[in-house]
């Protein structure tokens, strides 16, 4: 089969997962229980099986068994971790509670910060946010302060899943700790939220050019400046398969389709910042203005306002502190 023919994405549906995408020697299934909480396990032609992470505590065992759906009750050989925010890692403990022997990757600062109880006590303030928003009441999974890193990765280091090799790609920007993971054999690239989150809505109060088909969210809470570098760097990457956190799987031209949107928010977002905070208007202002955009009817769902709220009030004093202070 050509190259081309493999590019070709098939979606299918499978009992107790959102979505899932079938590929000719893998495929890639949302298995995360809630929107904002995302999981996408990667299954290998010849039985391998990584969960790129966790997704919310609070319905981690509505995330197990859609695990439990794909594998046929077998457990994973790994736990990826993208990063050490709680929508990406809160499920970790009572996942790894249920399937002890898998291997739990993250980079160097994620295995760090898993070691603050700091770190736990606002992943369990934000899981319960999230639970009460989803009617769970107090009968949902917390958060298990427990979470171990079996393998620390770098810049550049190799992991095997099955038979495909990936590569670990550092995406300083949404976190210190964000780590993105590249298997060139077959194009397939997991992204973080450094190189910003797409949704298909555009906000009407935004004009934007006719070839820019996603709204693109970028929440850089460390360096506005370093998630254009590693934008940049990716992008010169051959991505065949493209798995963005939150948004899920693009393939082929809508790889290239998305860059196009990538390259105008980001320089929009950067601009409005810029331009407010240089017509003297306070953080404060600046904040609010921006939520109005990036926090409505095509985003809410998947980010519970307190999360957003917190990362909006690191994000932008950072692309303040980046460009402003010159």
């Amino acid at each position: 089969m050509s190259a081309a023919q493999q590019n070709v994405k098939h979606q299918a549906r499978v009992q107790g997962v959102l979505n899932a995408w079938e590929f000719d020697t893998y495929g890639i299934y949302q298995v995360g229980a809630d929107l904002g909480g995302e999981a996408y396990l990667l299954a290998t032609s010849d039985g391998g099986y990584a969960l790129f992470d966790t997704g919310f505590a609070f319905c981690a065992d509505q995330t197990l068994n859609n695990i439990y759906t794909i594998t046929g009750g077998a457990p994973v050989d790994y736990i990826v971790l993208t990063h050490s925010h709680y929508d990406h890692c809160a499920a970790t403990g009572y996942l790894l509670e249920h399937m002890p022997h898998a291997q739990v990757i993250a980079s160097e600062h994620a295995a760090h910060v898993f070691t603050r109880p700091g770190a736990y006590r606002i992943m369990r303030e934000l899981n319960k946010s999230r639970a009460v928003e989803k009617g769970a009441g107090d009968d949902y999974v917390d958060v298990y302060d427990n979470i171990p890193v079996h393998l620390v990765v770098q810049d550049g280091d190799t992991f095997t899943v099955g038979n495909m090799e990936f590569q670990a790609v550092s995406a300083v920007g949404h976190t210190k700790c964000c780590m993105a993971y590249w298997c060139a054999a077959a194009g397939l690239f997991f992204s973080t939220e450094t190189a910003g989150v797409p949704c298909e809505s555009i906000p009407q109060s935004v004009s934007v050019p006719d070839d820019v088909h996603y709204m693109i969210d970028f929440i850089e809470l460390i360096t506005f400046r370093g998630a254009i570098e590693h934008i940049e760097r990716i992008k010169g990457l051959p991505i065949r398969v493209y798995v963005s956190p939150h948004y899920g799987v693009l393939a082929g031209d809508e790889v290239a389709d998305m860059w196009v949107s990538v390259d105008f928010w980001v320089r929009f977002i950067r601009d409005f910042v810029i331009g407010r905070h240089e017509q003297g208007q306070s953080d404060e202002e600046i904040i609010a203005a921006y939520k109005e955009i990036f926090y409505w009817g095509g985003t809410a769902p998947y980010q519970p306002e307190a999360a957003f709220d917190m990362n909006a009030s690191y994000a932008i004093p950072t692309i303040i502190r980046e460009y402003c202070s010159e």
